[in-house]
């Protein structure tokens, strides 16, 4: 496996939150697990994503907007380049 990066919980977490922060933290981890493992085994789909995301990278670089990197969850998640490798297969919840 290649390296792991890791980030302290306490400036996302606190107290009143505590289940919520945890709740979201496996919902996105069972649904981007498998595509996480397909990263590290396959070195075409690695590339397809690395690309992807260096583009969207110089795409928004153009763009200037000092506020697209304040929320990376949705960023990554909401955008063409993303959903084309990671796109959610788990019921929308109501």
């Amino acid at each position: 496996m290649g390296n792991e990066i890791s980030y302290p919980l306490k400036p996302f977490m606190i107290e009143a939150n505590k289940d919520v922060f945890w709740e979201t933290s496996l919902r996105i981890i069972n649904r981007l697990s498998a595509k996480m493992l397909q990263l590290n085994a396959d070195p075409h789909f690695f590339t397809e994503v690395f690309q992807d995301l260096k583009n969207q990278r110089e795409t928004n670089e153009s763009n200037l907007d000092p506020v697209r990197g304040a929320d990376l969850c949705s960023h990554f998640c909401s955008t063409p380049c993303c959903l084309s490798h990671f796109h959610a297969t788990e019921p929308s919840e109501a």
